[in-house]
């Protein structure tokens, strides 16, 4: 059970994170694409269920904030100490 809430997070948090990304406004005469996968495991620190927020500290410790998807649905399972890969 908490692996499928740990895939279930992973897949939110992947969602979170790409609808995070800044986008600019500035228009400009180049064609940059960038693509790059990067997963990480994380450890849970928080998770508000209200605002679907979940404060996680990385491996090297670095803490960072991610939104978390409606698709998400077992979210009300995880935990502050919960690992899962982001």
């Amino acid at each position: 059970m908490k692996k499928l809430g740990q895939a279930a997070l992973s897949a939110a948090l992947i969602t979170g994170l790409v609808a995070c990304a800044p986008t600019e406004k500035k228009e400009s005469s180049l064609n940059i694409q960038r693509s790059e996968q990067t997963t990480t495991v994380a450890t849970v620190d928080a998770v508000d269920l209200k605002n679907r927020m979940v404060r996680l500290h990385s491996l090297n410790g670095h803490p960072f904030v991610v939104r978390v998807g409606e698709e998400a649905i077992n979210l009300p399972q995880v935990k502050a100490g919960d690992q899962v890969e982001v």
